[in-house]
Order: structure tokens, then sequence, then C-alpha cells
């Protein structure tokens, strides 16, 4: 049965590569080093690369792979650069 549930599972999560989610990020990746996690809207959970400090920040990445337990994604910076100018341009 746990087998079958990975199973669905891993099918579940692939369906969302390459669709763009925000993440809120709330720790390191127990997947690689390196890596930080953070959480979708819908609880689920994206491992990303990242040399910048970014805890408790919402970020929009790209969902880029996938495992049974959680998502993989790349974080798409430019929209991040494009966000931190316009809210700079407000302030």
């Amino acid at each position: 049965m746990q087998k079958f549930q990975r199973e669905i599972s891993l099918a579940k999560n692939r369906e969302r590569i390459g669709a763009i989610e925000e993440i809120l990020v709330d720790g390191s990746s127990k997947l690689k080093n390196g890596q930080i996690m953070g959480r979708t809207r819908n609880n689920r959970i994206v491992n990303v690369t990242s040399s910048e400090n970014v805890m408790g920040q919402l970020l929009p990445v790209r969902i880029t792979g996938a495992t049974a337990n959680s998502l993989l994604g790349e974080v798409l910076w430019d929209k991040c650069s494009a966000n931190s100018q316009l809210e700079g341009d407000l302030a």
C-alpha cells in the first residue's frame, strides 16, 4: 500500500514540473547540502539552491523536478529583482 501511495505522490508532483509557484522559505533542505526549502501555498515542499539569505521571504520559483515527497525548483531571480526595484520606487 505504501509503495502504491509513493507512486501516486510522485505522479502528482511530476504534474507540477514547469509550473511557477511562490514559496515561503522556512529552512534548510533535508535533500542536499547548500539547498533551502520552502512551502507553496498548498503546503508542498520545494527545495531550491540559493546563496542569498532569503529565510522568511516569499520567492517565485519554477518547478524543475519532483520526488515522491517534495519538489525541486529554481528561484526566478529576475522577478525578485524587478519586485525589489518596484517596491523601492514606491517608497
